[in-house]
């Protein structure tokens, strides 16, 4: 039977190692449907505007200027430039 859940990462922006080995580790786990996260990622490379669910929001703090942060699923959260 195959996974339908799992899935490769779309082209290399600019991923952290952080992002990378936790994209690793939820793809091998098979608990989170990494293909809503293709989904949402497309849509922020081609800077089209996300769908209110997603609840994306600026992050507050001299550390943060300039990022963003969007809810995939519950606590399941990107974090993004």
């Amino acid at each position: 039977m195959i996974n339908n859940k799992r899935s490769k990462l779309p082209r290399r922006i600019e991923y952290t190692r952080t992002f990378a080995k936790s994209w690793e580790r939820y793809n091998r786990a098979g608990r989170r449907n990494m293909n809503d996260m293709i989904e949402v990622m497309k849509l922020i490379f081609s800077d089209k505007e996300l769908p209110e669910k997603y609840l994306d929001h600026e992050l507050k703090g001299a550390e943060w200027e300039g990022a963003r942060e969007l809810h995939v699923g519950g606590d399941f959260i990107l974090k993004f430039q």
